[in-house]
């Protein structure tokens, strides 16, 4: 079937690459009409909805055509059951959905959400419907739940907003009759200001505490990241998942002792593994010589090795590998321009270079691992993340000590109380370590916060 948007509607054999036959089907759906908003199709049974909720149900075999208004809701999604023979129609709304029987154009099953909740996406195993709604749950309704709605018991624990709310309620007072909340609440940190420390975290760790245990996972990680930067003690080290946001010296590291170990290894794509060897430098540099000249492409091998271990300290021998590094760049060949960029101590153009081609996480990972002074890139980068990746955006801007910032979008997220524990952490002993923990700025977001 080819659907045009003024409504018309063709029904198309086509055998191979050539179009056998081909006729306009006759629908009501004409220019100024019913919107059509979906299609399914299964043997000869076309099943249409459209805009205001209507279905329409075409049997192309008895040239017959029925409609009927499904709901107020537009249609979102339309899928017929992949069991052979059986042509149970599924029909998803904003707010609900339905199982029809297109013999008879009868509701054999629906399915209603409250309110507060969209359905996003829908699928059948069988003729049983499975629904992911907005509320990140994934919902199987077999048979046996026929026309029941989902009500607010039917909800997890850890996805009700009330039970939510109450949980955080019982872990401040630390009484709930919760049994794994009791535990949780066991673990709690009483104080550690200590004497070393700039900054009383004991709120943010509580916090962290709490938002694992409800997987609130954004939340945990941003925290994780504050405490990290804000503590004192050498030893708290962020997850490997949150490696974009370590320290450049550990980062390095760490990626340093990664591709050295995957020089050695068999089955690894060697162009790329050469180029990270580039960038990261010294032993890993070392590594990836010793590799290509093992490697069986002899003569490409070789001499990749023989102008890694070459000197580039004369100027013009630098300048004419800037020149041929960006026309191999210019040529779509990022790889290898990348690769000689740093190779002559130009890994801040290079970086620049991946951020112009929107490969902004690689430049990234590459400045950390191969540049002194990675600011102007991670400048970057966070400018480009306040665009439309807020949460990555918090990330970053905690590790650059920009609290305001972080306090401010978390207010105007709806998210309070975690911008008071934030700015409680960032201000509660202010230290030349800490920018802007003791600027107007974040004194009017302490006061703005408090009397939300």
């Amino acid at each position: 079937m080819i659907y045009f948007s003024d409504n018309r509607l063709y029904h198309v054999v086509v055998k191979g690459l050539h179009v056998k036959d081909g006729k306009e089907v006759n629908t009501q759906w004409k220019s100024g009409g019913w919107a059509i908003r979906n299609m399914a199709w299964k043997d000869d049974m076309l099943a249409m909805g459209d805009a205001e909720g209507r279905i329409v149900i075409w049997d192309l075999g008895r040239r017959q055509s029925r409609h009927i208004r499904a709901s107020r809701f537009p249609v979102v999604r339309m899928t017929f059951s992949r069991l052979a023979g059986d042509h149970t129609l599924a029909v998803l709304h904003p707010r609900e959905l339905s199982l029809w029987d297109t013999e008879a154009l009868t509701r054999q099953h629906q399915i209603i959400l409250d309110a507060s909740r969209s359905a996003l996406d829908m699928d059948l195993c069988g003729v049983s419907p499975i629904l992911l709604t907005n509320d990140n749950v994934l919902r199987y309704a077999p048979a046996a739940a026929k026309n029941s709605p989902m009500l607010e018991k039917d909800i997890p624990v850890l996805l009700n907003p009330k039970k939510v709310a109450q949980l955080k309620v019982d872990f401040k007072s630390s009484s709930s009759e919760n049994p794994a909340l009791w535990k949780i609440s066991q673990r709690k940190v009483s104080s550690t200001n200590s004497a070393g420390d700039a900054h009383d975290l004991t709120g943010l760790k509580n916090h962290l505490i709490l938002s694992r245990f409800l997987g609130e996972m954004s939340v945990c990680h941003l925290l994780s990241i504050a405490c990290s930067v804000l503590s004192d003690e050498e030893q708290i080290q962020l997850s490997p998942d949150l490696q974009m946001f370590w320290p450049s010296p550990t980062f390095r590291e760490r990626e340093l002792r990664v591709t050295c170990a995957a020089c050695s290894a068999g089955n690894i794509e060697e162009s790329r593994l050469v180029e990270r060897a580039v960038v990261a430098g010294g032993k890993a540099k070392d590594r990836a010589v010793d590799r290509l000249i093992g490697s069986s492409d002899l003569r490409h091998a070789s001499m990749k090795a023989a102008l890694l271990v070459s000197s580039q300290e004369n100027e013009q021998a630098r300048s004419l590998i800037k020149l041929i590094a960006t026309n191999l760049i210019a040529s779509d060949m990022i790889e290898d321009g990348v690769e000689l960029l740093f190779l002559v101590k130009a890994g801040g153009d290079a970086c620049k270079y991946l951020q112009s081609q929107r490969q902004w996480n690689k430049s990234i990972v590459y400045a950390k691992m191969g540049l002194e002074d990675s600011e102007d890139v991670l400048s970057k980068w966070i400018a480009h993340l306040s665009f439309d990746q807020k949460t990555l955006y918090m990330y970053a801007q905690a590790t650059q000590h920009e609290w305001p910032h972080i306090v401010e979008l978390l207010s105007s997220c709806g998210q309070a109380e975690l911008a008071r524990v934030i700015l409680r952490a960032s201000t509660s002993s202010p230290t030349s370590s800490s920018r802007g923990a003791n600027s107007p700025a974040c004194s009017d977001h302490a006061s703005r916060v408090a009397n939300e």
